[in-house]
């Protein structure tokens, strides 16, 4: 895996030739707050065929359920430890070889 760049919004990652997709994505909840289910439906396309990874502090239970009902991979709560990190890397990793591999044979 490895480190491609920082983007403004996933706007901005969506209009971005680079990378291609899928790819993991992890993502500032605190600095989308009360606009965060709105723009992962706005996004729905993006979520579902790349690993979405939610960073935030204290999320309201429901945020977080309805987060990956959205399609969010995982919900991190910061502070974030490196091995809860990690962790979640090679799982959102995991599910991007699937779906390329998926792209493959489609």
């Amino acid at each position: 895996m490895t480190w491609e760049g920082t983007f403004g919004s996933l706007a901005a990652l969506q209009e971005s030739s680079q990378p291609a997709p899928p790819y993991v994505v992890l993502l500032d909840g605190d600095v989308l707050a009360e606009e965060l289910i709105g723009i992962l439906d706005q996004h729905a396309p993006l979520l579902s065929i790349n690993s979405l990874i939610l960073l935030v502090t204290k999320p309201p239970v429901r945020l977080a359920v309805t987060a990956m009902q959205r399609g969010v991979l995982d919900v991190l709560l910061k502070p974030v430890t490196t091995q809860r990190l990690g962790a979640a890397l090679k799982d959102a990793a995991i599910q991007c070889e699937r779906r390329r591999l998926e792209q493959r044979i489609a």
